[in-house]
C-alpha cells in the first residue's frame, strides 16, 4: 500500500473497539496488477496490490477488521479508511456548518436582463424558445428603478455586501438596450457598483464607446465563443454571428475593457480546442493582460435541445488533460466547472497543479461540496423584463418558477424563496446517506424539476462511472504518480 497524497486527519483517534471501516471508501481498478483506494471524505489516495485491494475489499465489505495485521492497520487509521463513526459524522456536521457561515457571508450577484429577446439562435440555449417568441422590447426606465431600490432592500435584509451585478438577457447588448444600458451603468456608477456583461458579442462595436465611458464600472466582458468560425457559426441561426463577435472582442480590448471568452464544449467541439485556442494567439488576443478564455461543459438542465452534445464530466476533463500535454494554445484556456465530481480526487491526485488554484493549503477542505448550486445558497438574484424575480439565470421566462416580482414595488415570496434558498442536501435524507456526498454537491433545483416536476428529489450523476472512467483514462498517469 502506497500512498499517492497527504489527507486531513478527522478529529480523534479512535481506540480499536471503535474502528470500523468508513463509509466513504471507494477501491478503483488501475492496472490488472493494482487498484486506487480512495476516501472521499480525507482526500486519501492510495495504491493497492491486487492482493491487498482483494483483502481490504472482503474485510471492509464484511466490516471485519480484526485480521488485518497491525502496520496496514495503524496506516488505515492515520489515513481515514478505519474510523470512529460518530467522530467522523462529527467532522462532517462541523465542515457543513463552517461551509453554511461561509454561505451566509458571500457576497450577492444581481443579474439584470435588459430584454429577453436574442437574435443569435443558439441551437443549446436553455432559454429555449423565449428568446424568439417575446415581443422585442427593453427593459424600462421605471423597472429600472424598481430595481435598484430592490437591489438595496435586499442587501439590507440578507446584510451581505454586493458583488456586482450582471447584464443579462435574452442578448443584452442591443440595439433596442443602448439608452437602459447606458443608465444602469451610470446608477451603477453613482453607487460605486461594478457591472459585468454576458453577451454573444454581436453588438460588441457598437457598445464599446458606451463601455470605455464606463470604465471603471465595467468588471468584464463575457463573450461566448464556441470553437473555430465555422463551428461557432453552425450552432447560430444569424449570419456571420463569429466574425461580429470577434470584431467586438478586438474593439473591446483595443479600449481596454476587461474581455472573458467562454467556450461551452460538446461532443462536436471538443476536438476543435486547439484550433480555436491557436486563433485566439493568432488574432492577438492573448497579447491583453486583461483577456481571458474559459471552457465549461455543455450541462444538461433538462432544456437542452441537442443532447447527443453531452459529454460525461470524465470524458471531458480527461481530453482537456491530454491536450494541455500537447499544446501550449490550450493550456492558456482556464477550465470552470469541469472538474466538479472529480475535482476532489484530481486536485489529490496533483493533476490540476497549474490549472486550479486553492486559497487552502488543505486541498480537500476546497474540493468538498455541500452545495452544487449557486442558486441556493442566497447569492443571486435575477431582475426579468416580465417584472419577476428569480434566483437562478435558467429559470427566467418560467413564472412558476419566480420568487416574486420587484415592479413595480419589490413584493418575495418567503415560501417560494425558502425553497430555493433553504435547500441543502445535507437535509436531503437520500443525500445525507449517500458515500458520495461530498464530491456530488448536490442536485440542480431546475434538473429536479425537468425530471420529477418539483425540486424536492435528488438528480443523481453517475458519479462511480465517472470517477472509474476517469482513473481508467489515466491509468499510465497515475501509476507514474506512484
Amino acid at each position: 500500500m502506497k500512498s499517492l497524497n497527504g489527507c486531513i486527519s478527522l478529529i480523534s483517534q479512535p481506540r480499536d473497539e471503535e474502528l470500523a471501516p468508513t463509509r466513504y471508501w471507494e477501491l478503483y481498478p488501475v492496472t490488472d496488477a493494482s487498484s486506487l483506494l480512495l476516501h472521499l471524505l480525507t482526500g486519501a489516495v492510495d495504491l493497492l496490490s491486487r492482493r491487498e485491494a482483494c483483502l481490504l475489499q472482503q474485510m471492509f465489505e464484511a466490516g471485519e477488521i480484526t485480521k488485518l495485521p497491525d502496520g496496514l492497520k495503524t496506516i488505515l487509521v492515520e489515513r481515514g479508511y478505519l474510523s470512529d463513526p460518530k467522530s467522523e459524522q462529527m467532522f462532517i456536521d462541523n465542515l457543513a456548518e463552517r461551509h453554511q457561515e461561509q454561505v451566509r457571508k458571500k457576497p450577492i450577484e444581481f443579474f439584470i436582463c435588459t430584454t429577453f429577446t436574442c437574435p443569435v439562435g443558439c441551437t443549446y440555449c436553455f432559454e429555449g424558445k423565449l428568446t424568439q417568441e417575446v415581443k422585442a422590447t427593453a427593459i424600462t426606465s421605471q423597472q429600472i428603478d424598481s430595481i435598484f431600490s430592490s437591489i438595496e432592500k435586499i442587501m439590507e435584509k440578507q446584510e451581505r455586501p454586493l458583488k456586482e451585478i450582471v447584464l443579462f438577457g435574452g442578448e443584452p447588448l442591443l440595439p433596442i438596450t443602448m439608452v437602459a444600458v447606458r443608465e444602469i451603468l451610470q446608477r451603477a456608477t453613482e453607487r460605486g457598483f461594478k457591472v459585468s456583461v454576458c453577451t454573444s458579442g454581436i453588438f460588441g462595436s457598437k457598445f464599446t464607446p458606451l463601455f470605455r465611458e464606463f470604465s471603471d464600472t465595467i468588471s468584464v466582458v463575457r463573450i461566448t465563443i464556441d470553437g473555430t468560425k465555422e463551428y461557432h457559426n453552425s450552432l447560430r441561426t444569424l449570419p456571420e454571428a463569429f466574425e461580429k463577435a470577434a470584431k467586438g472582442i478586438d474593439d473591446l480590448l483595443e479600449a481596454k475593457i476587461p474581455v472573458m471568452t467562454r467556450t461551452n464544449v460538446g461532443r462536436q467541439n471538443l476536438e476543435t480546442l486547439p484550433q480555436m485556442a491557436e486563433y485566439f494567439i493568432e488574432r492577438g488576443w492573448t497579447n491583453y493582460d486583461h483577456f481571458d478564455a474559459i471552457i465549461t461543459g455543455i450541462k444538461d438542465r433538462g432544456c437542452v435541445g441537442d443532447k447527443g452534445q453531452l459529454l460525461r464530466e470524465d470524458e471531458l476533463a480527461v481530453r482537456f488533460l491530454e491536450m494541455r500535454t500537447t499544446s501550449e494554445a490550450v493550456r492558456r484556456l482556464r477550465p470552470v466547472s469541469i472538474f466538479m465530481s472529480l475535482r476532489h480526487l484530481a486536485t489529490n491526485l496533483g493533476h490540476l497543479e497549474g490549472i486550479v488554484k486553492l486559497q487552502s493549503a488543505i486541498a480537500p477542505l476546497e474540493t468538498i461540496k455541500f452545495h452544487g448550486c449557486g442558486a441556493t445558497d442566497g447569492a443571486l438574484f435575477v431582475f426579468g423584463t416580465d417584472n419577476r424575480v428569480y434566483v437562478c439565470t435558467e429559470a427566467i421566462g418560467k413564472p412558476f418558477m419566480s420568487v416574486g416580482k420587484y415592479h413595480p414595488q419589490l413584493a418575495l415570496d418567503p415560501n417560494r424563496v425558502g425553497k430555493w434558498q433553504g435547500w441543502h442536501k445535507y437535509k436531503i435524507p437520500k443525500c445525507r446517506e449517500c458515500k458520495y456526498l461530498l464530491i456530488c454537491g448536490g442536485t440542480c433545483i431546475m434538473t429536479s424539476v425537468a425530471q420529477f416536476g418539483s425540486g424536492d428529489k435528488p438528480v443523481c450523476p453517475p458519479i462511480p462511472l465517472i470517477i472509474g472512467g476517469y482513473i481508467s483514462a489515466l491509468a499510465k498517469r497515475i501509476e507514474l504518480t506512484s
